[in-house]
């Protein structure tokens, strides 16, 4: 990826992120799952759950139909949304989440990342 790329892309959300600047930019949790201890799942999923709610977060994939296009297919892929990067690293740095991810263990490879929205 060039530098050039880059540097037009933070340009461009620097712009519409100075349209929103009264609204607090939301932020994500995406997360590619392969499920190996299905238990280990039904486990983790409703403490998960509950560390979302309660820190305002809102699921809007949660498993259900996908396409993978490139790289390597995860079948479970999850979208949380929050209302700002800060309550986003909250909610994954919580005494609730950590339980939940105690609870999970080695039950699934996944991939996380938080990203800020625009």
């Amino acid at each position: 990826m060039s530098v050039s790329y880059l540097t037009g892309w933070s340009a461009l959300k620097d712009k519409i992120c100075k349209k929103n600047e009264e609204k607090s930019i939301s932020a994500y949790w995406v997360v590619r799952v392969a499920v190996r201890d299905a238990d280990k799942l039904t486990a983790y999923a409703p403490l998960a759950a509950a560390t979302v709610e309660t820190y305002g977060g809102r699921y809007l994939a949660r498993g259900g139909a996908h396409e993978s296009t490139e790289g390597s297919d995860y079948p479970r892929n999850v979208i949380v949304e929050w209302p700002d990067m800060e309550t986003a690293q909250k909610a994954y740095h919580s005494p609730e989440y950590a339980h939940a991810k105690d609870v999970l263990g080695d039950g699934a490879d996944r991939l996380f990342v938080i990203v800020e929205g625009l």
